[in-house]
């Protein structure tokens, strides 16, 4: 790990904190969230492929001709109306039947004191095409269905066991973040430390590029050209100023907390950590030497792992 010789860091209290960790979702809770899961992924399915009937609501474009010219005024990128309603032709009618991406045809009379005086008393060609579906009727979660949305997924069973266990691990997830942003900010709040000016604003420099590069938000223009004085920059480059601290704060927190507590990575450890990690990515190597393009990335990444396994041993106590 790269040496912070030009920073003072000091620790401050980093065992024996007592953070009781943030609780789980009840029951009740992940129930709830399975079952909302279930209804949103029907619902995104249905727009795609439930046909149209009477009631719904749809979305469509129309491209409107008459005389075998087109109507630039009948014409319409994106209408939505509800099927049935009265206020529209009856042709609209058309649309039951279809589901997204479909088209129909609709042969309407203008009627005669139309202020399109060049189409009034004429017979227009409607050619639309459905871009949106709002199903009127919640559909009925069946097994059918389930398989028709996923054909992996045999049963609507099996589709709520594997999003309850997605939930679970998502919720893992951010419990361990949120329960180690606390012991850090716990942590580092009180310990006291002296940032050397220039290598902060080499360090801020580095995650500004970084999160152009990223975003592509200067693209096509000059590297070294700012955004402008709008508001939003100011934001974005304070943002990064903020974030470059804690980065730097927690590189030296972790540096001198692997010093004093003689806390290292073994050449055995890292060739464990190396083969549990390429388990994880399917063994693909090009994406492992993305991640880590020398041994020093990959034993920095296992140290900082171990660290953080230490802080949660120290400080974490039972609900």
């Amino acid at each position: 790990m790269e040496a912070h010789s030009m920073h003072h860091f000091q620790l401050g209290q980093y065992k024996g904190m007592k953070i009781a960790p943030q609780p789980a979702p009840t029951e009740t809770e992940l129930e709830n969230a399975v079952i909302q899961s279930v209804l949103k992924m029907l619902n995104e399915w249905s727009k795609n492929n439930i046909v149209v009937e009477e009631g719904d609501e749809v979305a469509v474009s129309i491209f409107a001709t008459c005389d075998g010219l087109a109507v630039s005024e009948l014409c319409s990128s994106y209408l939505k109306y509800k099927v049935g309603d009265p206020m529209m032709f009856g042709q609209f009618k058309n649309v039951i039947g279809k589901k997204k991406a479909d088209r129909f045809q609709m042969m309407i009379d203008i009627p005669h004191n139309s202020p399109l005086q060049h189409v009034a008393g004429k017979k227009a060609e409607f050619l639309a095409t459905v871009l949106e579906v709002w199903p009127s009727k919640q559909l009925e979660v069946t097994d059918a269905i389930v398989h028709e949305m996923d054909p992996e997924v045999p049963d609507l069973k099996t589709l709520k066991d594997n999003i309850r266990k997605s939930l679970i691990a998502e919720s893992q997830q951010t419990i361990k973040e949120n329960n180690l942003q606390t012991i850090l900010d716990t942590f580092i709040g009180s310990s006291t430390y002296e940032l050397d000016e220039e290598m902060l604003k080499a360090t801020t420099q580095q995650v500004i590029d970084n999160a152009l590069k990223d975003y592509e938000i200067i693209k096509n223009q000059n590297a070294n050209t700012p955004f402008g004085s709008s508001e939003a920059d100011e934001y974005f480059y304070e943002d990064c100023a903020v974030f470059a601290k804690q980065q730097l704060l927690l590189s030296l927190a972790f540096t001198e907390l692997a010093r004093v507590e003689n806390i290292c990575i073994s050449d055995e450890e890292a060739a464990l950590g190396r083969k549990q990690i390429l388990e994880g990515i399917q063994g693909d190597q090009q994406m492992f030497d993305k991640l880590f393009p020398t041994p020093e990335l990959l034993k920095e990444s296992l140290l900082h792992e171990k660290i953080v396994n230490y802080l949660f041993e120290w400080n974490m106590v039972e609900n």
